[in-house]
């Protein structure tokens, strides 16, 4: 009875300690928001919390500091908006503050890149509340794209004192913008913790071994040593404890070294990085921990020891896992990672928009091809899919071939001077020289590239495969040229035909040369580095992509090559699921046939 008495003193004492420090969290942070944000220089996970300034502005302070708290940031509210600001450091280590982003009043979140344009990647659901300011960042924020498809949700905790109600959810929603800050470089990929690992990093784990051993351990093995003073009770209650903290030291003593040589997998390190995010149960500590002091108590009182260092190492890990900062932390690629291709189309004047070219031509002049291509991705499991119908003119179609140094008469001369023939296509395919018409189907292909990009999620590999699919079967079927009616009507078996992209796209077919100069043009309209391979051995000739090579994509290095010293991937168009970079053993000792003598564009390489 009076353990009993004991254990309901104890969890009223329990209650009252977890009243207060809630009181105190609240005295502390009445004017701040407690929130989350990765620093991707160290690729750790910091806590940070704003302090008020004055009455529309905030300072992001680095909550980890024990004294002072280093600023690292503000959030500057003004009547319709907030600006987030970050802390960086110029050349010569002198502190500036750099917009980041900002959210509007409807709960619309902006992403502000280094030349300050403003990218939308997302906004603020209230979830059924009357008004956007009354929002929780607790499961409840959904992020959409810009094509309001939802592609995550903030799941941090972000407080602010009740009586600031008038900007308690604009603050909020400005902290989002630290939670989906972009990254410093155009790629983000998880490296390898080249730090100390702490005893709170493997604290979980090492509970969480102990934990599904111990019954094996205590009820196959049932020893303990004997302690005359304890007595036989706690000297298992002693024994139990200490092969538990010599199984963490274990733990921690192994990742430590490990980490320090570099030899520990990566995918361990982020399985380990997956338990200290708590996925599945955050929010819920306060709860666990609660509920695993109750336990311990509840055997002590009911003198049912073998239990309990069952609950104490599972007490112990949850508790030391609240001091891990290890884990870097990303809820979703920012619109930064993605390719950035503006709102259909665009010309090759900065801010000078192009009209709809097919708006005033008549109907009957008008063709619609459609589109559906997919790939399998590895990293999601599944196959990720598109469809986009074009419109083209087929009289603007025409008079393209007329311009084609490939076309009726011009094709001797053309096949006499291949490279230059093909050289010119290329420039006369560029943005400074290609008509409207064929920007504007090269726009609307990328803008759809890039919708289902952000909606996937998918890698900056992946929107490039996805590029890199669209060019292949079944979109556009492989056939020779002297086969082709519509650019030899007459059957006079032309030597051979580059196709403008804009004829690639309206055919849907081509051999190689065609569809690697359709994806050559998507590509570098992209942004990406590619290169026009023309290869060619006695008669035997072939055409390709390659893509310059990016550190941040992990790909087998046979699969690339060599163009004036730099490594590009090599991308095959003809067929279907060929991968960015990937090519069966077969036929790479096909492409290295053809190095004698390579064209890439604008360069010309003699083997």
């Amino acid at each position: 009875m009076i353990k009993i008495l004991l254990v309901l003193i104890g969890i009223l004492l329990l209650f009252v300690i977890l009243f207060f420090f809630r009181f105190l969290r609240y005295i502390m942070f009445r004017n701040g928001a407690a929130i989350l944000k990765t620093d991707y220089n160290e690729e750790v996970l910091i806590a940070n919390v704003l302090n008020t300034v004055g009455t529309n502005k905030f300072k992001i302070k680095d909550w980890r500091q024990p004294i002072g708290n280093k600023i690292v940031g503000e959030v500057q509210f003004f009547r319709d908006r907030a600006i987030v600001r970050i802390n960086r450091e110029d050349v010569n280590g002198n502190l500036f503050y750099r917009d980041i982003g900002e959210v509007d009043a409807n709960g619309t979140i902006y992403s502000i890149d280094s030349s300050g344009n403003r990218v939308q990647i997302g906004s603020c659901d209230p979830k059924g509340k009357r008004s956007w300011k009354q929002l929780w960042l607790v499961n409840h924020t959904v992020v959409k794209d810009v094509s309001g498809n939802e592609i995550g949700r903030c799941t941090e905790k972000i407080r602010l004192g009740r009586h600031k109600s008038g900007i308690t959810l604009l603050t909020r929603t400005a902290a989002v913008l630290l939670l989906y800050e972009p990254s410093l470089n155009d790629e983000y990929v998880e490296k390898r913790s080249t730090g100390t690992v702490k005893l709170s990093q493997v604290a979980l784990f090492g509970s969480l071994i102990y934990a599904a051993t111990y019954f094996i351990f205590e009820r196959v093995f049932s020893w303990h040593i004997t302690f005359p003073w304890l007595g036989q009770d706690f000297s298992f209650l002693a024994s139990m404890i200490l092969v538990y903290f010599a199984l963490l030291g274990i733990v921690w003593f192994i990742l430590y070294d490990m980490s320090q040589s570099g030899s520990i997998p990566l995918k361990f390190l982020q399985f380990l990085q997956l338990i200290n995010r708590n996925t599945g149960i955050r929010g819920w500590n306060s709860f666990l921990i609660l509920t695993l002091i109750l336990a311990c108590m509840v055997c002590f009182s009911i003198d049912f020891f073998p239990l309990f260092p069952f609950y104490l190492s599972l007490l112990i890990g949850v508790t030391l896992n609240l001091l891990s900062t290890s884990a870097p932390w990303k809820i979703i690629h920012p619109a930064d990672n993605y390719i950035n291709i503006p709102t259909p189309a665009t010309s090759h004047l900065p801010g000078v928009a192009l009209p709809d070219p097919y708006a005033t031509i008549p109907a009957a002049d008008l063709v619609t091809q459609n589109y559906n291509w997919r790939f399998f991705s590895t990293l999601k499991g599944k196959d990720i899919a598109a469809f986009l119908p074009l419109q083209f003119s087929k009289s603007y179609i025409d008079k393209k071939r007329e311009k084609n140094p490939f076309w009726g008469a011009n094709n001797s001369e053309a096949i006499k001077n291949l490279y230059k023939s093909a050289d010119q296509i290329i420039d006369m395919s560029s943005d400074i020289n290609d008509d409207d018409e064929s920007k504007w189907n090269l726009d609307l292909i990328l803008k759809k590239i890039s919708e289902v990009s952000r909606r996937e999620n998918l890698s900056h590999y992946e929107t490039m495969q996805l590029i890199l699919s669209f060019c292949q079967t079944p979109n556009f079927t492989w056939i020779l040229d002297h086969e082709c009616e519509e650019i030899n009507p007459n059957r006079k078996d032309p030597y051979d035909y580059f196709r403008f992209p804009i004829e690639t796209l309206y055919d849907k077919r081509g051999d190689c040369d065609c569809t690697a100069m359709l994806a050559y043009r998507l590509f570098n309209r992209a942004g990406i580095n590619a290169k026009y391979l023309l290869m060619k051995k006695g008669d035997v000739k072939h055409a390709a992509v390659a893509i310059e090579k990016n550190d941040n994509i992990q790909i087998d290095d046979e699969s690339l090559v060599t163009i004036n010293g730099k490594k590009f991937y090599f991308c095959e168009t003809v067929g279907s699921q060929w991968y960015v970079g990937v090519l069966p053993d077969a036929y790479k000792e096909r492409v290295r046939e053809f190095e004698n003598e390579i064209l890439v564009h604008p360069e010309r390489i003699l083997g």
